[in-house]
């Protein structure tokens, strides 16, 4: 039954991500982040970053995007100098932030 109940639940996650909007997935990224670098995983942590800053729009989002471009790669630099720590707060911090905004535009 283990592998029915594992199944379902990628379906239903990968239903979630195609259905999401945009600001709901930066929100999933985010979480993914914190969640790698809780665990040590800093392939993982690393890998989603670089997400983030490919998904950024310069043309629309102008100097929004180039502060986000410039913490995103502080916070990739500081990982692979070993301070996750560091990085852990920036993001959380981000991630906050990000909620705020999106759950605060919904209410």
């Amino acid at each position: 039954m283990p592998n029915a109940y594992n199944a379902a639940r990628q379906r239903f996650i990968e239903q979630e991500v195609l259905n999401a909007p945009v600001q709901k997935l930066v929100l999933m990224v985010y979480d993914l982040i914190i969640s790698a670098l809780n665990k040590g995983d800093v392939i993982k942590a690393r890998a989603a970053i670089r997400e983030l800053i490919d998904g950024l729009d310069f043309e629309r989002g102008g100097e929004v995007a180039r502060n986000l471009m410039s913490l995103y790669e502080y916070a990739y630099r500081k990982i692979g100098d070993g301070d996750s720590e560091e990085a852990l707060r920036i993001i959380s911090e981000l991630r906050e932030a990000w909620a705020q905004a999106f759950y605060g535009a919904q209410g």
